[in-house]
């Protein structure tokens, strides 16, 4: 009969099973490890981002703050500014008015008082003047005329349109009124609607009475 010895393998298999419990037992440790290690750094990630976005909303939080108090300051000085912006009007239409008195009828008046004043002569461009009397002399007025010989008994405007009336010592004096009314930059259309002899009642001198139209531009 044919007898086998089989104890001196067991050994060798005993030893062969710890060695791959071993071996697992380290796989499962490293692959341990590696879930850590990535569950750690996934932590970190969603901690920074988490982070990025609390750093944004107190930003956002901290600018609505910022307009807030802005926004609270501005209601708060608003009688403040509600003066300041009365007085810049008050002061805006007061200039308004300066300047309408100085191109207006105001500076109207005062040019007619200048065309009745001796060596008085009438606002105009320099250039018009010199035009005037190179293409058309007899537009031009006389420099030695007499201003004193004309008197105005009434001056009108409505609507930009005056009327002016009174009594000049010849006809020669009407029309050289009227001549340095057409040269002014104030008047357009100057119209002569009645001239007639007659009687002064206070001097008995005889004149010459008159009835003047015109545009003015202001």
């Amino acid at each position: 009969m044919l007898k086998v010895n089989l104890l001196p393998n067991a050994p060798s298999r005993a030893g062969g099973e710890k060695q791959a419990a071993a071996g697992d037992l380290r796989t499962f440790a490293l692959g341990m490890s590696i879930m850590l290690v990535l569950l750690a750094a996934g932590i970190m990630i969603f901690h920074s981002s988490q982070t990025k976005v609390l750093d944004n909303s107190v930003a956002a939080n901290n600018q609505r703050d910022l307009a807030v108090k802005q926004i609270k300051r501005r209601v708060a000085d608003h009688p403040r500014v509600r003066s300041e912006l009365q007085e810049i009007r008050a002061r805006r239409d007061a200039i308004q008015r300066l300047e309408a008195n100085r191109t207006g009828p105001t500076a109207m008046l005062v040019e007619v008082s200048q065309l009745l004043s001796p060596g008085g002569r009438p606002t105009n461009d320099p250039s018009e003047f010199e035009r005037i009397q190179r293409d058309d002399p007899t537009r031009w007025m006389h420099a030695n005329w007499d201003t004193h010989q004309i008197w105005l008994s009434s001056f009108g405007e409505s609507e930009r349109q005056v009327t002016i009336e009174g009594h000049g010592r010849s006809a020669d004096d009407v029309a050289e009124f009227m001549r340095r009314l057409m040269l002014s930059e104030y008047f357009e259309q100057v119209t002569l609607e009645r001239s007639e002899g007659a009687q002064d009642q206070d001097t008995r001198l005889q004149v010459q009475r008159f009835k003047i139209t015109a545009r003015v531009r202001y």
